[in-house]
């Protein structure tokens, strides 16, 4: 599940059709949902602006045009590329810079091994150069 830069929708992903599709509720109260995949989708993310959200098919990233005012309409869907990434379902496995032309995407060099992500490596970089300044 995601909620858009808004706070106004919430876009999340329903097996209630047969197969994973994404779609987008509102949180002001609007009980309609709205269905943004059309022939499956999962791992939704919004674009930094709201008038996009990222969602994944099989291998496919797709971006979902959207017009969130007055109502909430899918002006096209498009297919960007196929992604050589482990997929999730709920949660996105890829990430979208705030200008939304760059994706961040890790790769499974042999579909066995997770990426590692090491938070602080600067810090410590910082302390090994400190420690070699005193020798």
């Amino acid at each position: 599940m995601q909620i858009s830069p808004d706070g106004r929708w919430l876009a999340y992903i329903s097996n209630e059709s047969g197969q994973n599709e994404v779609y987008v509720r509102s949180l002001k109260g609007e009980a309609a949902r709205y269905q943004v995949s059309s022939a499956g989708g999962a791992e939704p993310m919004w674009g930094v602006d709201g008038n996009k959200l990222f969602f994944r098919n099989g291998p496919f990233l797709f971006p979902a045009t959207l017009a969130t005012a007055p109502g909430f309409t899918v002006i096209r869907r498009d297919s960007l590329f196929a992604m050589d990434a482990a997929g999730g379902v709920v949660e996105s496995n890829y990430g979208v810079t705030p200008d939304g032309n760059h994706f961040i995407i890790p790769r499974l060099k042999d579909g066995t091994n997770p990426p590692v992500v090491v938070f602080g490596w600067m810090d410590e970089v910082r302390e090994s150069l400190a420690g070699e300044g005193k020798k």
